[in-house]
């Protein structure tokens, strides 16, 4: 059902967790939080974009999983608006660093 579509959703989401950016410490605060709703709202993010706002929810303690909706869309929202910047010619090109989107 619908509780076992939310966990593996967040442990597909825990797994691209997993790099450099975040700390083991890091990574660690989301362990208590599995069933919480915390990791599932990072699902609209890519793993590049999941690695930056897990390592933001983690610096800043959040626990709340509004807080983390908030974080996720604000993200997708100014990766999305950037990238139309940059379509108008605004905003130069990144070099493609926020097109691999790995394990998604």
């Amino acid at each position: 059902g619908t509780e076992q579509n939310t966990m593996y959703t967040a442990s597909q989401v825990y797994l691209t967790l997993k790099g450099p950016e975040l700390t083991d410490a890091e990574r660690a605060w989301f362990d208590p939080l599995w069933g919480s709703g915390v990791l599932y709202e990072l699902r609209m993010l890519n793993a590049n974009e999941r690695r930056k706002a897990g390592k933001y929810l983690a610096q800043m303690g959040v626990s709340d999983v509004l807080e983390a909706r908030k974080v996720a869309r604000a993200l997708k929202d100014a990766v999305s608006r950037l990238k139309d910047m940059q379509r108008l010619g605004f905003a130069p090109s990144t070099g493609g660093v926020n097109e691999v989107s790995m394990g998604d």
